[in-house]
């Protein structure tokens, strides 16, 4: 797998993550 791809995914991935914090920590406060 290219580097550039694998960057691509883990990128994405962490973006998938910061979203999903952001919509459910004003449910939790």
């Amino acid at each position: 797998m290219d580097k550039t791809v694998k960057i691509s995914y883990i990128i994405s991935g962490c973006v998938f993550l910061l979203v999903l914090f952001f919509l459910f920590f004003p449910l939790q406060t």
